[in-house]
């Protein structure tokens, strides 16, 4: 039983892993066709599902604030990331941003929580420091702003999602991911609306099949991720879970036709190694 409880959990940390790496890559592609609300509506018209799982935080205006505070947080981050899918290739973005969240997450513990500063979250951080440096040096210097600025937009919501996860540690003992899911959910398709109506905008909604199997898939990955984590731990999920970068490469490459240098292959290796120390 041990065995086969083992099995099933990793297989819902690999469920998760594919989920999001797949996600990923249809997110890119849909980034170019929509406008940015259009994009927050597609990408979590889903989570409004699990509003009803809000209705406890209405008792607790503690609870509330901070679900609402950490939505704003990851509203910061999903625009960055919007931009990102923009200006820069998916196979760029997927293994720089998710090294860069992880590991500015723990620096931010090591400084303000007075967590130990370990050998491995200094040797993360070097190579993830590496890694935006080879990136940052591009092959040719006509390449144009849309290159820099997909990597600035990148550095960026890896940033912001470290600092969203940092944060996340507070808030954990307030609400469940999934009630989380239902306030991001709404938090960003009001915004959506908000803005559109502000900038009156009467053109109809854009439904963007890729942008919505990928909010889908987002959603389905937190939750298989959060089912795995409960029984093999956070460590042990992250490490399965570092397969979506992998996924999300692959497929830009392959799918995408996206093309990566040398010294780029080199960049985007560190930055996996920097996660697989990280979190091992």
């Amino acid at each position: 039983m041990e065995l086969f409880s083992g099995l099933t959990l990793s297989i819902f940390g690999i469920i998760a892993s594919v989920s999001w790496g797949v996600a990923s890559y249809l997110l890119k592609s849909s980034s170019a066709k929509i406008r940015f609300e259009e994009f927050l509506i597609n990408t979590n018209i889903n989570g409004l599902l699990f509003l009803p799982l809000l209705v406890p935080l209405l008792f607790s205006y503690k609870a509330l604030l901070l679900a609402v505070v950490l939505s704003l947080i990851y509203l910061s981050a999903a625009k960055s990331y919007y931009l990102a899918l923009r200006n820069e290739r998916i196979s760029i973005i997927a293994p720089l941003s998710t090294s860069l969240s992880i590991i500015f997450a723990s620096l931010l513990s090591v400084m303000l929580l007075k967590e130990l500063l370990t050998i491995k979250k200094i040797a993360a951080a070097v190579l993830v420091i590496i890694s935006v440096f080879l990136l940052s040096q591009k092959e040719k210097e006509n390449e144009g702003e849309k290159e820099k600025r997909g990597l600035l937009f990148t550095i960026a919501t890896g940033l912001l999602w470290g600092f969203a996860d940092y944060f996340a540690k507070f808030t954990s003992s307030f609400f469940s991911a999934y009630q989380l899911i239902g306030v991001v959910g709404g938090i960003f398709i009001a915004y959506a609306l908000i803005n559109k109506k502000i900038e009156r905008n009467r053109d109809p909604i854009r439904w963007e099949k890729n942008a919505l199997i990928g909010g889908i898939l987002m959603n389905l990955g937190l939750i298989f991720f959060i089912l795995s984590m409960k029984i093999i731990g956070v460590i042990a999920s992250a490490i399965i879970l570092s397969l979506d970068i992998v996924i999300a490469v692959l497929l830009g490459i392959i799918a995408g036709k996206e093309r990566i240098t040398a010294k780029e292959s080199i960049a985007l290796f560190l930055s996996f190694l920097a996660l697989i120390i990280i979190t091992s």
